[in-house]
């Protein structure tokens, strides 16, 4: 709730300004990349291509994931690629805006549609120890399964793209959507009284269900 109540009042200020020049002269390509990311260890950069009116654009993200890790127990982490495309509508064109009190800023506020697809791959070593009753030695079982993983999903969001001193951007942004996934495992199986159903965050490439969809991209007009 309370970062609803942070966006919002970031809206008030092109909700209440008056539109002072809607010609202003902008780059209509803008190199972009998300911060957020880095706390799952990927990558995403893209392109944004604005039209002339600064009332339409679309953007193509490619990203990448190197997650995973080398230990040989309990490995975690997943690599893999993905992309993403965006149509926007501004709803308020990208244009110099002035508040009441005269200071003036270039912004807009947009809706947008997005479809995005990943494919990962990952894999899982466990060692099962166990002791044979009639010889009290352990028996040590070794159990590897590779992991290939293929998500998809779609939505939508609301933001906010601010540029500053006509060449940088902050584009803030919420909404959510729907995400599907498809994990293929091989390898050799614990058997099923040694395995626990895991539950997937958000993050997690094999979740499925309704995915929110929150951040920020920084981004250089070109």
């Amino acid at each position: 709730m309370k970062l609803q109540i942070i966006f919002i009042s970031a809206l008030l200020p092109v909700l209440a300004g008056a539109q002072v020049d809607p010609q202003i002269r902008l780059k209509n390509n803008v190199f972009k990349i998300a911060p957020q990311q880095f706390r799952v260890k990927s990558l995403k950069i893209g392109l944004e291509h604005i039209n002339s009116h600064h009332t339409r654009s679309y953007s193509v993200y490619a990203i990448v994931r190197k997650e995973k890790n080398n230990q040989l127990e309990f490995p975690v982490g997943y690599d893999g690629l993905g992309g993403e495309f965006s149509y926007k509508i501004y709803l308020k064109p990208i244009g110099e805006y002035s508040t009441r009190k005269g200071k003036s800023f270039i912004q807009g506020i947009y809706v947008s549609g997005f479809v995005q697809g990943h494919s990962f791959s990952g894999d899982e070593h466990y060692r099962y120890v166990d002791f044979n009753t009639n010889t009290n030695q352990p028996i040590v079982t070794n159990y590897e399964i590779h992991e290939s993983v293929a998500n998809w999903g779609t939505g939508f969001t609301i933001g906010i793209q601010q540029v500053f001193w006509q060449i940088l951007t902050v584009d803030a942004f919420v909404g959510g959507g729907i995400q599907w996934s498809d994990v293929i495992r091989t390898g050799n199986e614990p058997p099923q009284n040694l395995y626990v159903s895991p539950s997937y965050s958000r993050d997690d490439p094999r979740f499925n269900g309704i995915l929110p969809k929150v951040g920020v991209q920084l981004g250089v007009m070109l």
